[in-house]
Order: C-alpha cells, then structure tokens, then sequence
C-alpha cells in the first residue's frame, strides 16, 4: 500500500495542489505569472484531450498536463486569498501614520491577555470606503472594560499596522500563526477609541458561539469543579480559554495535548456513535436518511467547537465516508483522506500552514499505512489483547506520523506517551459521550447532582493521572533542536523505510540509503551553520 498509494489519481492532484501552495508562499513572483501558467495548462490540457481523446490510454503529455493544472490551480488559487490581489482589502485604502475611523465586525473572540481584550475581526469600512479583511485587535483593560461576542460591530478610531515578526530568534512567529488564518494586520485600542458598539447581523459563527457561552453558563450553575469543567468545555464544545497553563503543560508532557483539541478523533467517536444510535433509519430510503442526518450532525459539531482545521478535516472527511456508505461504493481510505484535503485546499490554501492541519492529516496518513503492518506483528487469540494492540499501534503510529512536525514546531518528546494513550484511550469515547450527555442535560437544567458528581470524578482521575505522569520530568526530552530542512529529511527517510516494509527490495533499499546520508548530510549542515561561536543577545521587556 505505501508504495502503491501515490498511484492514485487524487493523491498525485492534491500533492500537485500542495506543492503550488507551498511554491506560491516561498516565491514571490508577478501576478501574471500565476495566471499565465493556469491559461497555458489548461488549453494545452484542452489540446492534448481532443487529439487522444480516441485512444484508450492517455499518453505522458496529457498527464503531464493534468497535474501541472492542478499545480498552476495551488498557486493561483493561493495568491487570490493574499491582500495584494484583493482590491478592496483595507491595506489598500489606510494612508501611513494616520488615524481612521474603522467599521469592524468580530469574527472570534481569543483568549484574554493579562492587560487586553483580543479578538479576531473584519473590517468592513473605513471612512465611507467599503473593504475586507481581517485584523487583530486589542482592547486595552480597565474598570469599565465589558467584552465584546462574535456578530459585535465595532467603530473605532485607529491606525492598523502591520504585524511584527518574533523578536527572538528561534521564537514563536505569531505573525506567521495569524497569517494562515489571513491576519495581517494588527490595532489596539482604548475603550475611548470604541466610538460605537452594537449587535451585526447574524451568522452561522456567531449564532454558534453565542450557543456554546450559554451552555458554558449552564455548565457552570453545576457542580463540576472548575478545573473539570474547563476540560469539559475542551472536549465537548472546543472551548479551551479556561483551562490553566499548568494543567495544559501537564497534557502536553504526557502527550495528550490531542484530546484537549477537537480533532479526528473526537469526530470519530462522534460518527461511530451517531451510527449505532441511528441505526433503525438504515431501512429507509436505503440508508439515505441516516447518512444525511450524520453528516448533518458532524457538521454542527464542527460549527459548534469553533470550526476549526482538523474537525473539519474530520467532519468533511467521514461525511465521504458516509456518501460512499450511502452509494455502496467502498473506497480506499487513502483516497478519502486526500479528497476531503483537496476539497479542504480549494477552499482555503492557508489552512496548508497551520500546525493542528498539517498534524491531523500526518496523524491520519500514518494510521492508514502503519496501522496494518504493526498489527500484522502480533495476532493474538484473545479479543480484549486484540484491542490492546489495537491502541497501541494507532497511538504509535499516529505519533511516528506527527513526531517529526512535533520536534519542528515544539522542539520536545513525551517518551510516556503510549503509557498516557493506553490508559486513556479506552475511556475517552465514555468521556465524549458521556460530556455531551452532561452539556444537553445541564442546558435543559435536569442534570442531577449525582451525575455531575460522577462526571466530576471521571475528569478528576483524569487529571490526576495526566498529572502523575508528567511529574516525571526526565521523561520529557525538551529543548530538541530541529530545522526545517532536517524536518524534511525526516518525512523522506520515513518514506523510504516504509515504502521497503511493504517491497523489500534492492532498488527501494537503495532508496533508503540515499535517504539517511541526505538526513546526515542536513545534520552536518546544522551543526556546521549553527556552531558553538554563537552568540545571541535576547529581547526583554
């Protein structure tokens, strides 16, 4: 399977698309170049159609057409969604040094500072000129300071400036973390300079985030104690503002930051869930009615959690899964995979950036081709053992799929890790379940106070266990350093390894050879690059 995968035609267009993304952001070229090389691929794929459109195989030049269209389509695609190529982007009309009055409306509201208020916005107007785009904005603290909700609009008197890059070097680029969701820009403000605030129109966003705040305040009328509530609200509604650094910290050193974000495997279970419960409407319309329903429901939970990468990764994902359920077409899960990333670029090049995306599908892909061979290894007779290695090869393949982007991006190993998913994998389906049950009921104000209390208890020894396990501090290799040139070293040589588990043969050992000395070669690089005369003066406030 690994290496026959790439041979399907979805895969080699979506790695096309990527790659054009990818070239898009590295290379700043004019803009008719985009459009140039799209036209020109597209009439030569016209042409080369029409004169073998009679023969029963395409020859190479149609090919070779076909995946240049979909790298011209990345690249283009991806330049259409930066301020240069939108006119009406507000950049455009703001003259330099000189304040405006600004028409904003708040796209999402972030995580509060100890002296702002941060939100994520649109701008609508400024002055009487009519624009887009988006921007952070800071809203300084004081006595009378109220927050603002998703839908407020907001007229302000600023000057926008650009968004600063880390002052540090080996930093983390904000700048760069804003820039996938299309923030450029950034403005703070004092309440003073909020000249009018009042209630937009509704969107599908807001209406969602003014449902998850109620159930939040419902939650909170419980007994659940803080500490379990704010995982709570992580698990069941994405919402992750309340939850303390320390016991962040403590999920991340133990190697279970990913149940704290909603993601493939929250969806998942949703699916599985929702299936067995829907089961009865199979003889209707041939299954049609439950496979709506399904993808009915995933998606409202992808809206509800905040509508993020990887839940709508995983919603977009198993809602294939449903249609080919539906159509009696079972398909490869590799195709599946890279349709609902394709379908997922199309929409929005920038989310090929962001870090919970790029983990996600790296997490997916590994289960997909790992997952077989490592349970090939061990077959036992006993379906509880079976199970047991079942967890272990998902969580060991998952992590061998992300290990390389998790040493890129946040430069430490969790080595209990699998001891950490062992244990809690098995009840985080109870968990999910069980915390919508306890977020419907609490909303309806008829949840018992022995439920919650039970509830409470189950999140406590969750906790408590996560705790444990990351006090064992020399068990956490921090501080790892790792470049991007090494990052992509890595991903090649598993490659390589993987394409000689499934054919062990001489040409794909070869392969593998070549792989190590380039990862040894980048290593070197490193060291030569970044050598012990180094000397670095920090930035601090």
């Amino acid at each position: 399977m690994a290496g026959s995968f790439v041979t399907y035609p979805i895969v080699r267009f979506s790695l096309c698309l990527a790659t054009g993304i990818v070239l898009a952001k590295c290379v700043d070229l004019a803009r008719a170049i985009p459009i140039a090389c799209l036209a020109s691929s597209l009439l030569l794929l016209i042409v080369f159609w029409f004169a073998a459109r009679k023969q029963l195989r395409q020859n190479i030049y149609f090919g070779l057409c076909a995946h240049l269209c979909f790298f011209s389509l990345g690249w283009f695609n991806y330049e259409l969604h930066q301020p240069d190529w939108n006119k009406h982007h507000f950049e455009h009309v703001l003259p330099q040094d000189t304040e405006r009055t600004m028409l904003m409306k708040i796209d999402e509201v972030l995580k509060p500072s100890s002296y702002s208020s941060n939100y994520i916005g649109t701008v609508l107007q400024v002055d009487s000129v009519r624009t887009s785009g988006r921007i952070l904005l800071g809203i300084s603290k004081n006595s009378t300071t109220s927050g603002f909700s998703t839908d407020d609009v907001l007229v302000l008197s600023t000057q926008p400036k650009p968004l600063s890059p880390p002052l540090n070097p080996y930093g983390f680029d904000y700048s760069a973390y804003l820039a996938t969701q299309s923030v450029y820009h950034t403005a703070r403000v004092t309440p003073g300079e909020i000249l009018i605030s009042h209630r937009g129109t509704t969107t599908l966003k807001g209406l969602a985030s003014r449902i998850r705040d109620r159930l939040i305040r419902s939650l909170k009328k419980t007994t659940i104690d803080d500490k379990q509530r704010a995982i709570l609200q992580a698990l069941v509604l994405g919402e992750k503002r309340e939850i303390d650094r320390e016991t962040y910290q403590d999920y991340a050193d133990a190697g279970a930051v990913h149940i704290l974000a909603v993601s493939g495997l929250h969806v998942g279970i949703l699916f599985l869930f929702l299936d067995f419960l829907l089961r009865p409407l199979k003889r209707f319309r041939r299954g049609a009615l439950q496979a709506v329903l399904i993808v009915c429901c995933l998606y409202m939970f992808a809206v509800l959690t905040g509508w993020g990468p990887s839940v709508v990764r995983a919603a977009t994902m198993f809602s294939l899964f449903a249609l080919a359920k539906l159509l009696r077409r079972p398909t490869p899960g590799i195709n599946t995979l890279f349709l609902s990333f394709f379908i997922l670029l199309v929409c929005n090049p920038n989310w090929l950036f962001q870090i919970g995306f790029q983990m996600s599908y790296m997490a997916v892909l590994a289960i997909l081709l790992l997952h077989p061979k490592l349970s090939n290894l061990w077959n036992p007779r006993w379906s509880l053992l079976k199970k047991f290695r079942d967890i272990v090869t998902v969580s060991l393949s998952a992590q061998l799929g992300v290990l390389p982007l998790s040493l890129f991006y946040f430069h430490q190993f969790p080595c209990l890790f699998l001891l950490t998913n062992i244990v809690v994998l098995p009840f985080i389906g109870m968990l999910l379940i069980g915390g919508i049950i306890i977020v419907f009921l609490a909303s309806m104000n008829l949840l018992p106070d022995f439920l919650a209390q039970g509830y409470d208890l189950l999140l406590g020894s969750l906790n408590a266990f996560i705790a444990w396990i990351a006090s064992f501090d020399e068990w956490v290799l921090s501080d790892i350093p790792f470049t991007l040139p090494f990052l992509i070293a890595s991903y090649v040589l598993l490659g390589a390894l993987l394409n000689f588990w499934y054919n062990p043969e001489g040409r794909r050992l070869w392969m593998v050879s070549t792989a190590l000395v380039v990862g040894v070669g980048v290593l070197i690089g490193n060291k030569w690059q970044y050598g012990p005369n180094e000397f670095l003066v920090f930035h601090k406030s």
